[in-house]
């Protein structure tokens, strides 16, 4: 028997092939108790209560237990709910399609579930892209990876089964954690989208793509909605909430970090003008720290990075922003610290002005702490153009950090933190 879990999903929209309608977020519940089996059939998710589960719903709810053949583009319908654990995410799926097209082997050109996650990676400075397809085969259920067009091996540890009758599939599956973000990898962070590719011939056209994004962003995952966890979906829902987000408005920035509290990673995204905090660390469901950014929108941050640079054993915030103020565009670096209750800033410094006719760039470096303090290294990058005389001979600066400029001064500042910011040290 089945461990009965917890789930409650909302209602998704359709997003056609090579439409845009409007993105959904997909939310993924804590099991409680011991994992469930994965055999296939879906009739017991649902919550300790006995309340039937709410899948996430892709296609026209009207087709769900239609009978006949469908007509129309909109001709194939997908159901899912997500659940885990701290070993692995479960799926629980339910597809009906007038025309089921699968062969003996796994194949992209045949009728297959999608799911793709944005994982946080320093290496790339954002989130890479990690897809997983699950393939209903006649008798059999597998999860594979996606490599770029095509089918990859069965993905490490996973499970899948399969239940139903053709055109009216159900189906369960596991896929372990370490599979999705690595051996070190944390859960914080992610995003994810969610594809049904339908198919009505062997190795036919695509008829049609149920998703949760839109074609056009299935490559970007920096663009997908986060896929909230257990306590984070109402963190989020909280502060779009009280800061009166609509529900499909998502965040332009998402990574993950140890910044405040225990060991556990948290969450860091940017909304609009916001930095927000979510985690354990700040209290019960629904608490989150933020702070306005000095930029018009989001799109204003163009880097972000989380390093430690105190050697506190606390990672801080990296943003690089960027404004334009009539013919004039500044970019500049701020570092952030965390704690339970603030977020506060500890160091900002421009990196380079732009004007019609001229422009100043400094690059900056960060020294992670390890045995000594870290630091932060700002060096003359490239000027051009009558900047002396643009900028009246004057060295533009933020909290009286000057940049570094080729006509006077040292060609290379220096910052390390004092126990309260990141001041020049001492030549």
């Amino acid at each position: 028997m089945k461990t009965l879990m917890n789930i409650a999903l909302g209602t998704a929209l359709l997003v056609g092939a090579g439409a845009a309608d409007a993105e959904v977020g997909l939310e993924s519940r804590a099991i409680e108790g011991a994992a469930p089996t994965v055999d296939g059939p879906i009739d017991d998710w649902s919550d300790p209560g006995g309340k039937p589960l709410t899948l996430t719903l892709f296609g026209e709810p009207e087709r769900i237990g239609g009978q006949g053949p469908w007509g129309g583009d909109t001709d194939a319908s997908l159901e899912i709910g997500l659940a885990h654990d701290k070993e692995a995410l479960y799926l629980g799926m339910r597809i009906q399609d007038d025309v089921s097209v699968h062969g003996d082997a796994p194949s992209l050109a045949e009728d297959h579930v999608e799911l793709w996650f944005g994982v946080p990676s320093a290496k790339d400075k954002g989130l890479r892209a990690m897809g997983v397809a699950v393939f209903l085969m006649p008798n059999a259920a597998e999860v594979r990876e996606i490599k770029g067009e095509r089918v990859g091996p069965v993905v490490p540890g996973s499970t899948a089964a399969l239940a139903g009758t053709p055109g009216f599939y159900e189906a369960e599956a596991r896929i372990p954690w370490a599979a999705i973000l690595g051996p070190k990898g944390q859960r914080t962070g992610l995003t994810a989208a969610v594809f049904l590719v339908d198919r009505d011939a062997p190795k036919g056209p695509v008829k049609n793509i149920l998703g949760s994004v839109s074609l056009a962003a299935k490559k970007q995952p920096a663009s997908w909605p986060v896929l909230t966890q257990g306590d984070l979906s109402a963190s989020l829902a909280a502060f779009r909430k009280a800061n009166r987000f609509g529900s499909n408005e998502n965040p332009q920035v998402v990574m993950a970090g140890d910044v405040a509290g225990d060991d556990t990673q948290e969450q860091i995204v940017v909304m609009g003008r916001s930095l927000v905090v979510f985690g354990p660390s700040f209290g019960a469901p629904g608490s989150y720290v933020t702070r306005l950014l000095p930029v018009a929108s989001g799109s204003g941050v163009k880097s972000f990075d989380v390093v430690d640079l105190t050697g506190d054993g606390k990672c801080e915030i990296v943003l690089e922003l960027e404004q334009t103020d009539g013919d004039e565009t500044t970019r500049w670096i701020e570092i952030y610290r965390v704690s339970d209750k603030t977020i506060t800033q500890v160091f900002t410094a421009d990196t380079a002005v732009q004007g019609p006719s001229y422009s100043l760039e400094n690059r900056y470096k960060l020294r992670k702490a390890d045995k000594t303090p870290g630091a932060v290294t700002m060096t003359l990058g490239q000027a051009t153009g009558p900047v002396q005389t643009a900028l009246d001979g004057a060295i533009p600066g933020r909290n009286g950090n000057p940049m570094v400029v080729p006509w006077t001064g040292p060609k290379e500042i220096t910052y390390v933190f004092n126990g309260e910011r990141f001041a020049r040290a001492e030549p």
